[in-house]
């Protein structure tokens, strides 16, 4: 196991993740996720081999938490296998599937971490440092817009009252 460092690199039960390596058609199917944030533009492969030096995918624990509610971090995630469930106050919000956002909150605003999401069963997810996001966002300035529209809509989720309209 090699030592994983950064944003989710430990879980909150102290359970750390496996660093996995990234292969060619795990970016394929990375750039094809992020295609669907991007309206009509479109993110090559090779863009993200380039650019995203501080790109890991990380194998969680079941029950592992990835980020905590409160806690500081601007890295942003992208589900790459398996499930993880959002939590508000304990409260369940969301379950995440492959090909999910998190932590745009966080990376757009720069505020603590609004929810937490902890890891389902075979768990997956791309790690992003923000710092390398952030030159792709410059470039491709729809998925930024994207990136904005998703925060807004999760951040008016996470502000309704248990049980209230979806």
């Amino acid at each position: 196991m090699r030592s994983v460092k950064g944003e989710g690199a430990r879980t909150m039960a102290g359970a750390e993740p496996v660093k996995k390596t990234v292969e060619v058609d795990q970016l394929n199917w990375l750039a094809r996720a992020l295609d669907i944030y991007m309206m009509s533009e479109h993110l090559r492969p090779e863009e993200l081999i380039g650019k995203l030096s501080g790109l890991e995918l990380l194998a969680y624990p079941e029950g592992s938490v990835i980020v905590g509610e409160g806690s500081p971090g601007r890295d942003l995630f992208v589900l790459f296998n398996g499930n993880a469930a959002v939590t508000r106050a304990g409260k369940p919000v969301a379950q995440l599937t492959p090909g999910d956002l998190f932590g745009e909150i966080g990376f757009l605003v720069g505020v603590p971490r609004t929810a937490t999401v902890s890891a389902g069963p075979d768990c997956e997810a791309f790690r992003c440092e923000a710092r390398a996001f952030e030159e792709i966002l410059s470039e491709h300035p729809n998925l930024l817009d994207s990136m904005r529209t998703i925060a807004k809509l999760r951040m008016e989720k996470l502000q309704r009252p248990a049980g209230g309209n979806p």
